[in-house]
């Protein structure tokens, strides 16, 4: 009988499990590994492999089989923990202490029997919690920190004229673009051609090549403005795409000051991450603050979540 080539199963040791929740947290912070619909991006399961093999060196552990099975079993217990802790289940407690479910006996096995999911976590310890919840929770994209299209639209407008708010609907959003950009007045933009038609107006014996002239100048004039608005279009395109990057190499300094931080637990720098995250203030108050007063800070930011 032909043997089998497929590789034996790991065995996964509490480091190695630990060291993975802390690549998830990681990826994660830094930025463009996960898709619109929460799912991670195509070649993650590599990355996590490069950043096991820093963390743990000595180690191969594989990204495919391995790391991924180990990620979906992550994650399948997270929602269990997560289902039962949250606000339309009863009868669940959460210990804080030694980081497990607690319920009664009964309560849970009625509960197993629709949610197999959940069978064995009844008082076993979950450490990875919170951190997993900063992966895989629901509002971790849909957070203060998340700007949507209207929320960049909005701030663009501040680069031209707080005074003129920017409509919802099509019809108002051009030409409000327009008149936040050009900076002139209708007199202004079109003070050539208003000039030019007044003196037609007063002046009624000028030949067809003068209002022919005037013609010209008067599309030119108007080229120009257009053409200007343009360059203001394309400077509100493509700011959003700036703002963006720039927000994420923020992003990955504070994860790189946090781990420079050695009495922090893995835990507190999750927690950090989500209240530093929830606005760009609030990233750049950190990195702001110098490197000696960093862990008196994060004390204080821990001690005031509610």
């Amino acid at each position: 009988m032909a043997s089998s080539s497929r590789a034996p199963k790991h065995t996964w040791t509490k480091e190695e499990e630990a060291k993975l929740v802390e690549c998830l947290v990681e990826l994660v912070s830094s930025g463009g590994w996960r898709s619109d619909n929460r799912t991670f991006r195509p070649g993650y399961l590599a990355q996590l492999q490069r950043m096991m093999a820093e963390k743990l060196p000595g180690t191969n552990i594989q990204g495919s089989p391995t790391i991924d099975c180990r990620v979906k079993s992550l994650k399948k217990t997270y929602h269990a923990i997560a289902e039962m802790r949250g606000p339309s289940c009863s009868g669940f407690g959460w210990n804080e202490e030694f980081q497990c479910i607690i319920a009664e006996r009964d309560l849970f096995d009625s509960w197993i029997k629709s949610h197999p999911a959940a069978k064995g976590l009844l008082h076993k310890s979950f450490p990875y919690y919170d951190d997993l919840s900063y992966v895989f929770g629901k509002d971790r994209t849909t957070g203060a920190r998340s700007e949507t299209f209207p929320n960049v639209r909005s701030n663009v407008s501040n680069m031209f004229n707080d005074t003129i708010p920017l409509g919802d609907s099509h019809d108002e959003d051009i030409p409000t673009m327009y008149s936040q950009g050009v900076h002139m007045s209708p007199d202004e933009m079109f003070g050539i051609r208003a000039g030019q038609a007044s003196e037609r107006r007063n002046c009624s014996s000028v030949s067809k090549r003068k209002r022919g002239s005037e013609r010209y100048e008067t599309v030119e004039v108007i080229r120009s403005v257009m053409e200007f608005g343009n360059e203001q279009l394309k400077a509100i395109a493509d700011w959003p795409k700036e703002k963006s990057a720039m927000e994420v190499e923020m992003r990955a300094q504070v994860v790189k000051q946090l781990q420079d931080i050695p009495k922090l637990r893995s835990q507190d720098r999750a927690k950090l991450m989500q209240i530093l995250f929830r606005s760009l203030e609030a990233i750049e108050g950190f990195l702001s603050i110098p490197t000696e007063l960093k862990l008196e800070y994060c004390n204080i930011l821990l001690q005031n979540i509610v």
